[in-house]
């Protein structure tokens, strides 16, 4: 199992992702065109942050709104360009239009992912996210089988990134977030630990990770992501 630090090999922090979810207060339709709204303010004080739209378009959040802030550090995120100026806007323009669902912290674990592909700016039209809710005390046992997985799924080139929250939830929650083409890619995999592990893994040594994320989940849902180019801010890297 490898060990893991908050630091990669240039040394910098390894990156956070600030997600947060909305509901439409009357449609979809108006909560995009208030984001879009707030959004030009953001573009207009040339904010250096990555910020990703997307709406849920499978699920039990069906039509709710998610938009994050990725590839960022705690301390850049405390620095942003004027926070009240943001609150005003986002009250004015975003605020009529949605109702506030959540506000969560993510680390990216870059260790037991294959892939950091919205931090590399290339996000995908569709994303099946799963959560993995896992029970007190069982952290090592389901990094562990993560830690495997994501050994042969690197060989196999199977893209994922695996999250793991640091604040918002009820214990900690492991999401992976798989790029997805289309629903198409649901002919010839669903994406999950337990599909990547079957793909990759030896019978032995897949018995023994599955056996293992059996013991340490509490229970997993999932849920596809339509990404929204129209309610994303991409800065150039500086």
């Amino acid at each position: 199992m490898a060990l893991y630090n908050y630091t990669g090999a240039d040394e910098r922090v390894s990156p956070l992702a600030f997600t947060f979810a909305y509901a439409p207060k009357s449609s979809p339709t108006d909560l995009a065109n208030g984001y879009k709204k707030h959004l030009e303010w953001h573009i207009e004080i040339n904010d250096p942050i990555l910020w990703y739209g997307w709406f849920v378009v499978e699920g039990d959040r069906l039509d709710h709104f998610i938009d994050g802030a990725f590839d960022i550090t705690g301390t850049e995120f405390d620095s942003r360009p004027d926070p009240a100026g943001d609150a005003k806007d986002a009250t004015a323009n975003f605020s009529p239009t949605a109702t506030p669902l959540y506000r969560h912290v993510n680390r990216l674990r870059e260790d037991l992912s294959t892939s950091r592909f919205l931090e590399d700016r290339n996000p995908s039209p569709l994303m099946q996210v799963v959560y993995y809710h896992v029970r007190p005390g069982k952290q090592v046992v389901f990094e562990s089988a993560l830690d495997e997985i994501a050994e042969a799924a690197r060989t196999a080139n199977l893209p994922y990134a695996i999250y793991e929250s640091l604040t918002g939830t009820a214990g900690t929650v492991y999401s992976m977030y798989v790029p997805m083409t289309g629903f198409g890619d649901f002919d010839t995999t669903a994406p999950s630990l337990e599909s990547v592990a079957r793909a990759t893994l030896s019978r032995e040594a897949l018995l023994s990770a599955m056996t293992d994320i059996g013991a340490a989940t509490e229970s997993a849902r999932s849920e596809v992501w339509q990404y929204r180019s129209d309610l994303s801010l991409i800065p150039e890297r500086e």
